[in-house]
């Protein structure tokens, strides 16, 4: 296995109720687990196959909430239940730091997301072709007095010209605007030596990610 590949193991959506409102989950659990009682009770009246009713609930609304976790959550009224927005999809902008000198990039970000995880790719092209690509390794939402941003540490896999080594770092992305408005602006840093940081600007661009610059 590659490295990029035991990071991209790692980077699998994982399924948690991190980004759900509490209360109103589990009102919602608590309503599908009488309904569907109430349902089975009736089907199952004459039958002998009572046994099947608690299995069956749980199982149910397991495979209802990971429907909602990956796809319905996107949907008006269903993402009553999530504190964060949506903002899955690709994006294009600049990312200016400073090693030596003032630099600039091309780069493209592509955020996929569930109601109750992010992950994200950072894709740059530079001077004499060099293409590098991140990918976060943790990344979370963080709500600093009403202004939302998406922190998250990331590792680089170097550029395919070996100009740019393989490193770490921290990006705090601010998000501003919503849907197809939605902008992102923050800041960088590496742990290269010597370290370089910067600052990046990225608007959106489509909701299909390419998984390329």
């Amino acid at each position: 296995m590659s490295r990029e590949d035991e990071y991209n193991h790692i980077n699998k959506m994982d399924f948690s109720f991190r980004h759900y409102k509490t209360s109103p989950l589990i009102i919602c659990i608590l309503l599908l687990a009488i309904i569907l009682d109430y349902f089975f009770q009736h089907l199952l009246q004459f039958t002998h196959a009572n046994f099947f009713r608690g299995p069956s609930n749980a199982t149910i609304i397991g495979i209802i909430l990971y429907i909602h976790n990956k796809w319905l959550w996107k949907f008006p009224l269903f993402n009553l239940l999530i504190t964060v927005p949506d903002i899955s999809g690709r994006y294009t902008g600049n990312l200016r730091y400073a090693r030596e000198s003032q630099q600039t990039k091309e780069c493209k970000i592509e955020i996929f997301q569930t109601a109750s995880t992010v992950k994200i790719r950072l894709y740059t092209i530079g001077d004499m072709a060099s293409n590098t690509n991140s990918t976060s390794l943790s990344a979370e939402f963080l709500n600093h007095d009403g202004h939302l941003s998406v922190n998250f540490i990331y590792y680089n896999f170097g550029s395919d010209n070996k100009i740019l080594d393989s490193h770490e770092g921290a990006t705090i992305l601010n998000i501003f605007g919503e849907d197809k408005n939605t902008k992102l602006e923050g800041k960088y840093f590496t742990n290269r030596e010597p370290q370089t940081r910067g600052h990046i600007e990225a608007i959106f661009e489509s909701p299909k990610t390419q998984g390329k610059f």
